[in-house]
C-alpha cells in the first residue's frame, strides 16, 4: 500500500483479490462525496472494423442494468439525490464518474458496478444512442477544441492511431444493428473486467468505510485472467516542420504542441504542476511577460491525446490584437521559459505543487477524481504531493518539450486553405505558413474612450527581461487610514479563513465594459496573492459579477489594500484589455454548444443590464468606477480594519439588499445568436418570490419533473440528445430549468413538446402515491442538510440575511406539502406562463 498527505485529503491505493485495483481520499467535513471506475480500455481498443464503438457502449452502459432499471438507474438516481453523473472516453481509457451527498456514497457505488459489470445492452438502447452519438457527432464537427484535436492529429506522422475516427456516427456504427451488438457485447465482455479497472472513492468516510464499500461491490465485476499487455502505439513523430493554420470561427489562437515521449519520466505529477506555473499571474511569470508585451490575454493547457508513455502536451494562447503577427515571440518566451523551468531549486518546485494541491481541493469531489485520475501517474505513486518534488525528474520531463521545436498551430476565422480530413472531421487547414489578420476589435479605440474619462492612460510597462518565480519579497503591510470605516454584512466564523464578498449593485449605474477591465487589472494582484495562499477572483457567478477576496484573517487587510490600490490606479490599458477579453467571451459563447449559450445568455438577461449599453460610446459616467455602488460581506476575520479600508475601496459601499424579484420576461421569446444553429430552447419558470412554501415546492416538483422529461423526451420520443429539467439558480432568481437541444426539431416543436410534457404531468402529480413524495423529499432533505464545507462556500449561502435559516425552513415547508398540495402549485406553474422566461437560437414564432 502506498500513501500520500496533501493538505486536505489522505491518498491510500490497494489491489483486490480480484485484481480491482482502488483508490480512496477520506475528507473529513466535506459535505458531499464522488466515485469514478475507470476502464483501461478507449477508443484506440475498440475494432478497427467498428470506430466508434468503445463511445457508444460508454452511452449504452447508463441503460438498464440487470439490477437496477427505470428510475433506479444510476443517472435518474443521481439526480434525484440531488447529484451529478456523467462518462468520458478518451484514447486509452473510459471513465464513469458521479457525486452524490455523503450519505448516498455506497448505494451509488452498487448502481455504477453493476452498470459497468451487468448491463441489459438491449438492441432497442443501442439504436437509440446510435442516434444520439450521430447527432453528437455532428455538433462536436463545430467545435473548437474538437476542430484543433484533429488538426494535431493530423500533423501527427501517418501509422499513429491517433488518425483513426473515433468518435462514432450512423453511417459507422448503425448499418446492421446484429453485427454492431455481437461486436459491443464482445468489446465490453474483452475490457470490462475488474483487473483492468480503477475505482477511485472521496468522501467524508474514513479510509476503513470507503474501503468497504469498494470490498463489497468488488464481487459484481467480472473475473478474468490477465492478459499479455497490449502492444504500444508506434513512435509519437510530427510529419511537417513548419507552422499549420486552421480556420475555426472566434478570436484567433496560437497553439505550440510538443510531442513527448514519456509523459511521466518519474516526475511526480508533471501535468498538475505544469499547468500551475502555466497559469500563474504573478508579476514576473510568463503569463505577465505575454500580457505587458501586448502578445495574448491567457494561456491553457488543451485536453490532448496522453497516455502513460507518451502524449501531445498542447499550449494555446489566446492572442491579443497585437500578437496576431508575432507569433514566432510567444514561442521564443515559451522555451525560454521552459529552461527557466529546469533551474527551479526544490524547494519553489514543492511551492508549485502545494498550490496545485490547493486548486484541487477546491474542485468539487467529481472534479478532483477526474483530475486525479487523469494525472497519468503509475498506480502506486501519489497523485500530487507537494511533500517531495525532486527537481532532476521534473527536469527530464522539462527536457522533452523542447527536445523538438514545437509544432507550430495558427487558429482565426479567416484563414485561407484546403479541406482535409482527420479523425472523421472535416478542417479547412493551410501548412503555408499563413497569419491572420487582426481582428476588428470591440472598441473604435479604447484608449481615447479611457482618456477622454479621466484614466491614466500611460502605456504598459516596459518587460522585465528576466522571468520571476517564488520566492517573492513580503508584500508590505497597509496604512489603516482613514478613521472612517462603512457599514458592512459580517458574520463572525471559527475557522482560520476570511472570505470578503462584493459585487455591483444591478440598480447601480455600472457598465458590463467596465468590469472586464476591472478584471484584467486584478490579474497580477490575484497571483500575487496565490502565493501566500489567498484567493482574489473577479468574475460572475450564476451571473453576477462577484469581486472574492479570501485570505487568512492577519493576511486580510494586506490584500485587501492592495486590491483596492489596483483598481484606483485602472489605466487604460486595463480598459483595452478589457475590451478585447469581453469581445473574446461573446465570441467564445457565439461558438459553444447553442444549449450553454442560452444558459449564459439567461443570466446576463435576469441580471437585467443597462439598456442598449452596447451603443453608447464610453464616458465619464459610464466607465468610472467612482460611480459604482458595492453591496460587501465579510465572513470571518477582523471587522474593523476590513471596513476601514473598504472606506477608500471606488464606488461606495453599502449592504446588501434583499433579492428582488425576476424581471418580468418580454412578451416573446428571446433569439441568441450561435454559430451552430441545431436548434436549442431553453424555458426558466421562476420561482415566486419571498414564498418558502412555494420554493420548497419548486424544488419538489422539479425532482419530479426530472427524470420523467429524460425518460420522455430523450429515450421515448428521441426528441434531442440535450434534455435537461433541474431545479436552477441564476443572477440570485429560483426556478425550474428546462433545456433542449436536437438536431431535427425546431425550437417551435420542441416547445410544444415541452408545453406538452408540462400539461401530462397534472395527470401523473394527480396520482402521485405518498410514498414517492416521502421519498422526493427525504432527497430535498438530504441535499439541503449539507453543510457548507468550508468559509467561501459559508459566505456565498449567508450572502443575505436569512441565509443560515432558510434551509431549514425549506425542509420544514416541503415536508409540510401533500401531493394535493404539489398538484395545485403545478397548476400554479402553468397559469403563471407570462412569468416564463424562453430563450432559444431561432428566430421565435410569430
Amino acid at each position: 500500500m502506498s500513501a500520500s498527505v496533501s493538505r486536505d485529503a489522505v491518498c491510500t491505493a490497494w489491489q483486490l483479490p480480484n485484481g480491482l485495483a482502488v483508490r480512496v481520499l477520506s475528507t473529513p467535513g466535506k459535505p458531499r462525496a464522488a466515485a469514478l471506475l475507470s476502464v483501461a480500455a478507449g477508443s484506440h481498443n475498440e475494432p478497427q472494423a467498428w470506430p466508434g464503438l468503445a463511445h457508444l457502449l460508454e452511452h449504452v452502459l447508463f441503460g438498464d442494468s440487470q439490477q437496477y432499471r427505470g428510475a433506479e438507474r444510476l443517472m435518474p438516481w443521481t439526480e434525484a439525490a440531488g447529484g451529478q453523473v456523467n462518462a468520458s472516453t478518451e484514447a486509452a481509457s473510459t471513465q464513469f464518474f458521479f457525486e452524490v451527498p455523503a450519505a448516498a456514497l455506497a448505494e451509488g457505488v452498487r448502481r455504477l458496478v453493476a452498470m459497468l459489470a451487468l448491463p441489459a445492452l438491449s438492441t432497442e438502447a443501442t439504436m437509440r444512442e446510435v442516434a444520439v452519438i450521430d447527432a453528437e457527432y455532428r455538433a462536436r464537427g463545430r467545435d473548437g477544441d474538437t476542430l484543433t484535436e484533429a488538426a494535431l492529429a493530423w500533423a501527427v506522422a501517418e501509422g499513429h492511431p491517433l488518425h483513426r475516427f473515433c468518435a462514432g456516427n450512423r453511417d459507422a456504427l448503425g448499418a446492421c444493428p446484429a453485427a454492431l451488438q455481437r461486436a459491443l457485447r464482445a468489446y465490453h465482455q474483452r475490457c470490462f473486467h475488474a483487473a483492468n479497472m480503477t475505482l477511485w472513492l472521496q468522501g467524508p468516510q474514513s479510509e476503513q468505510a470507503l474501503r468497504a464499500i469498494a470490498v463489497a461491490c468488488a464481487p459484481t465485476l467480472a473475473v478474468r485472467p490477465a492478459g499479455p499487455p497490449p502492444a504500444g502505439p508506434p513512435p509519437l513523430n510530427w510529419r511537417l516542420a513548419g507552422p499549420l493554420t486552421l480556420r475555426c470561427p472566434g478570436m484567433p489562437r496560437l497553439v505550440l504542441a510538443f510531442a513527448v515521449t514519456d509523459m511521466a519520466a518519474g516526475a511526480p505529477a508533471p501535468l498538475p504542476l505544469f499547468r500551475q506555473l502555466l497559469q500563474d499571474e504573478a508579476a514576473g511569470s510568463l503569463l505577465d511577460h505575454l500580457r505587458v508585451r501586448g502578445l495574448c490575454d491567457g494561456v491553457r493547457l488543451l485536453p490532448c491525446y496522453q497516455n502513460a508513455d507518451q502524449g501531445i502536451v498542447a499550449l494555446e494562447f489566446s492572442l491579443l490584437p497585437g500578437g496576431v503577427t508575432r507569433e514566432g515571440e510567444i514561442a521564443a518566451l515559451l522555451l525560454r521559459w521552459l529552461a527557466a523551468l529546469r533551474e527551479l531549486p526544490p524547494r519553489s518546485l514543492r511551492h508549485y505543487a502545494g498550490l496545485a494541491d490547493a486548486a484541487l481541493a477546491r474542485l468539487a469531489p467529481m472534479q478532483q477524481l477526474r483530475a486525479r485520475a487523469e494525472a497519468l501517474i503509475p498506480p502506486a505513486t501519489p497523485a500530487l504531493s507537494s511533500q517531495a518534488c525532486p527537481s532532476a525528474p521534473w527536469a527530464r520531463w522539462l527536457a522533452q518539450l523542447d527536445a523538438r521545436a514545437p509544432l507550430q498551430l495558427s487558429i482565426a476565422a479567416d484563414l485561407p486553405g484546403r479541406t482535409v480530413i482527420s479523425q472523421g472531421f472535416s478542417l479547412r487547414l493551410g501548412d503555408d505558413g499563413a497569419t491572420p489578420s487582426a481582428p476588428p476589435f470591440g472598441a473604435p479605440s479604447g484608449h481615447s474612450h479611457a482618456a477622454a474619462a479621466g484614466l491614466k492612460t500611460e502605456s504598459p510597462p516596459p518587460p522585465d527581461p528576466a522571468f520571476r518565480f517564488f520566492p517573492f519579497p513580503a508584500p508590505k503591510a497597509p496604512d489603516l487610514q482613514p478613521d472612517r470605516a462603512v457599514r458592512l454584512r459580517y458574520r463572525p466564523a471559527p475557522r482560520r479563513r476570511a472570505v470578503l464578498l462584493l459585487r455591483p449593485q444591478t440598480a447601480g449605474h455600472w457598465d458590463e465594459r467596465l468590469v472586464y477591465g476591472m478584471q484584467c487589472a486584478l490579474r497580477p494582484a490575484a497571483g500575487a496573492l496565490a502565493h501566500r495562499g489567498g484567493l482574489l477572483s473577479f468574475q460572475p457567478e450564476a451571473g453576477r459579477w462577484t469581486l472574492l477576496l479570501s485570505a487568512t484573517p492577519a493576511q486580510m487587510p494586506t490584500a485587501l489594500a492592495h486590491t483596492i490600490d489596483r483598481l484606483r490606479s485602472l489605466t487604460a490599458y486595463d480598459i483595452q484589455q478589457g475590451l478585447w477579453r469581453r469581445q473574446a467571451h461573446r465570441q467564445h459563447m457565439e461558438a459553444e454548444i447553442p444549449a450553454r449559450a442560452l444558459l449564459h445568455a439567461l443570466s446576463l438577461w435576469l441580471n437585467a443590464p443597462l439598456p442598449a449599453a452596447d451603443e453608447r460610446p464610453l464616458t465619464p459616467e459610464t466607465i468610472s468606477i467612482d460611480a459604482m455602488r458595492w453591496e460587501a460581506l465579510l465572513y470571518g476575520g477582523e471587522l474593523d480594519p476590513v471596513a476601514r479600508l473598504l472606506a477608500r475601496f471606488p464606488g461606495s459601499v453599502v449592504p446588501p439588499a434583499r433579492p428582488t424579484p425576476a424581471p418580468r420576461p418580454p412578451a416573446s421569446w428571446l433569439e441568441v445568436n450561435t454559430a451552430n444553429r441545431e436548434a436549442a430552447l431553453l424555458l426558466f419558470c421562476p420561482a415566486p418570490a419571498r414564498s418558502v412554501p412555494a420554493n420548497a415546492a419548486w424544488r419538489l416538483l422539479a425532482l419530479l419533473y426530472q427524470p420523467r422529461f429524460f425518460q420522455r423526451l430523450r429515450v421515448d420520443q428521441q426528441i434531442g440528445y440535450i434534455v435537461s429539467c433541474r431545479f436552477y439558480t441564476a443572477a440570485e432568481q429560483d426556478g425550474i430549468l428546462f433545456i433542449l437541444q436536437s438536431p431535427r426539431c425546431s425550437a417551435a416543436a420542441l416547445y410544444a413538446h415541452l408545453l406538452a410534457f408540462l400539461t401530462d404531468m397534472s395527470a401523473t402529480l394527480a396520482t402521485l402515491p405518498a410514498a414517492e413524495l416521502a421519498a422526493l423529499n427525504a432527497s430535498l432533505t438530504q441535499s439541503l442538510g449539507q453543510p457548507p464545507a468550508d468559509n467561501l462556500a459559508q459566505a456565498k449561502a449567508d450572502w443575505h440575511q436569512d441565509g443560515r435559516q432558510r434551509h431549514a425552513r425549506l425542509v420544514q415547508a416541503a415536508t409540510a406539502l401533500s401531493p394535493q398540495t404539489l398538484l395545485r402549485y403545478h397548476q400554479r406553474l402553468l397559469r403563471e406562463n407570462a412569468r416564463w422566461w424562453r430563450l432559444s437560437n431561432q428566430r421565435p414564432p410569430v
